[in-house]
């Protein structure tokens, strides 16, 4: 009953934050964002709020990051296949600031790691391919797949990595099912994946491991 009520109370942290995160989509978005958009910004940063407050206690600066700017990042990815520049930079560093003034100093070297590996592997991805856009790829080092999930272990890391691609391919398959997309043409955000991947996975990490 315990994370029940923490849950709860983090659910509740997230409804009294939404107003800022969609005071942040709007004011990076290029186009107004349509009402059924903030409603799932809303529904979004409403859940990951009682997901993140199951987190150990030294994510909570990165958890409230991810819920006043990532979520909104994600949005306007989903609704413009863009990510605001005027959010990636503030993300990574502001990201990166907040675990290297944990209490565990010593982790700072697998952080990176895990940074320049999501990193990596998206730019090689975008190299190749073309996908996915390069606001993604500016986005990666902030508080994603590669600095939160790897604060617990390289396993993290990879079942996050694999669920965000996962996620992306669900998404993409249910598109092209509903003529949203085609085989030659339409990009798919990769933001919104990466974000769901992140706060899932961690949050299970975190349950299993209390």
């Amino acid at each position: 009953m315990g994370n029940f009520w923490t849950a709860t109370l983090g659910a509740l942290t997230g409804a009294a934050l939404t107003p800022i995160g969609v005071l942040v989509a709007r004011s990076t978005a290029h186009t107004a964002l349509q009402r059924r958009h903030e409603v799932v910004l809303t529904a979004v940063t409403v859940c990951g709020g009682g997901a993140c407050s199951l987190w150990p206690p030294v994510l909570f600066v990165p958890a409230v990051l991810l819920i006043v700017l990532r979520i909104p990042a994600a949005t306007v990815d989903a609704v413009e296949h863009r990510i605001p520049n005027r959010l990636s930079m503030p993300l990574a560093v502001s990201m990166l600031v907040a675990l290297t003034c944990s209490d565990d100093p010593s982790r700072l070297q697998r952080v990176l790691a895990g940074a320049a590996v999501w990193s990596g592997l998206l730019l090689a991805t975008f190299l190749a391919t073309g996908q996915p856009g390069p606001g993604d790829v500016k986005l990666a080092p902030g508080p994603g797949p590669g600095m939160l999930a790897i604060w617990r272990r390289w396993s993290t890391l990879a079942t996050t990595i694999v669920a965000a691609y996962l996620l992306a391919a669900l998404v993409g398959l249910a598109g092209l099912a509903r003529r949203k997309l085609s085989r030659r043409a339409g990009r798919l955000p990769l933001a919104p994946p990466m974000v769901a991947a992140t706060i899932g996975i961690v949050t299970v990490f975190s349950c299993i491991r209390s």
